[in-house]
C-alpha cells in the first residue's frame, strides 16, 4: 500500500435541498382536495391531498420533469421538517374551513410518494372542536 505525502486539508461535501422558489412553484401548481367531517362529540377527522404533476411544469422549471425527479422531490420533501410543518399547517386551515369552527389538539400524519412525474402529499388530520367558554355573569350582590 502506498503511503500518501500529501492530504487534503478541506472536505467537500454536496447537500441537495428544495429552493425556496422551487416549493413555490410546486405549491402554486398543486392540485388541492380536502374532506372531513365533524362528527357529533366534536370530533374532526379529515384529510388534504396536494397532487403536483412534474410532467405540466416545464415551463416554470429548469429541472427535467421526468420520474426521477419527482422520486427525487418526493424524498427531499420528506425530509425537510419546516417544509412538512407548512403542508401540515396547509392541511390544519383545510380542516378549519371544512369544520366550520376552530380546532384543538390537532394531529397531523403527512406522506409523500411519488408516481410516475406526480408527486402527492396526503395530510390526515385528527382534532376536537373548540368549545366554546360561556361566559356567565356572576351573581349580583344585594346590600
Amino acid at each position: 500500500m502506498a503511503k500518501a505525502r500529501r492530504v487534503s486539508l478541506i472536505t467537500r461535501q454536496i447537500i441537495e435541498h428544495l429552493s425556496a422558489a422551487g416549493v413555490e412553484a410546486l405549491l402554486r401548481r398543486a392540485t388541492r382536495l380536502s374532506e372531513g367531517d365533524l362528527a357529533e362529540g366534536g370530533a374532526y377527522y379529515g384529510s388534504t391531498m396536494l397532487t403536483v404533476d412534474l410532467g405540466g411544469m416545464g415551463d416554470a422549471i429548469s429541472d427535467s420533469c421526468d420520474v426521477r425527479t419527482a422520486a427525487r422531490v418526493a424524498q427531499l420533501i420528506e425530509s425537510d421538517r419546516s417544509l412538512l410543518r407548512r403542508l401540515a399547517e396547509v392541511a390544519r386551515d383545510e380542516a378549519k374551513r371544512i369544520a366550520g369552527a376552530p380546532l384543538e389538539r390537532v394531529a397531523t400524519d403527512v406522506r409523500v410518494h411519488a408516481e410516475h412525474t406526480t408527486i402527492h402529499v396526503d395530510v390526515d388530520v385528527e382534532a376536537r372542536a373548540r368549545t366554546a367558554q360561556v361566559n356567565t355573569p356572576a351573581p349580583s350582590r344585594r346590600s
